[in-house]
């Protein structure tokens, strides 16, 4: 698939994804988090701590946080995903959005570390 036709697609399921941290909704993030397996009754404060400190991915259905990734990352030669999720009810929906990390338009450092330790 190319970029245009991703983003054509998505814009027309009314999906954005992006790496702004400010758009980036905290309750939604911690919600799902400290309901998870594996951080289960996670602090708040060190949710935000880990934002904070990583390269985030934001997926979002009509402005609501549907969606969240993020890279632990030196920015240079080493990448590790964590916390990645998306809430239940869309994920059928965003079967076809891994295309959109595949066409490396979302940004050059994440994206390139993704492919890069990944192998995608």
């Amino acid at each position: 698939m190319d970029i245009e036709n991703l983003k054509t697609k998505l814009q027309n399921e009314n999906f954005v994804i992006d790496t702004i941290k400010s758009k980036l909704q905290l309750d939604v993030i911690h919600g799902f988090l400290s309901r998870s397996y594996w951080s289960k009754n996670i602090p708040k404060n060190i949710v935000e701590k880990s934002i904070k400190y990583s390269f985030c991915f934001g997926v979002y259905h009509l402005k609501k946080q549907v969606g969240f990734a993020r890279l632990i990352t030196d920015y240079c030669t080493f990448a590790y995903l964590a916390d990645v999720f998306i809430l239940e009810g869309f994920y059928s929906k965003l079967v076809f959005y891994l295309d959109a990390v595949k066409c490396d338009y979302l940004n050059p450092v994440g994206a390139g570390l993704f492919f890069r330790f990944f192998e995608i």
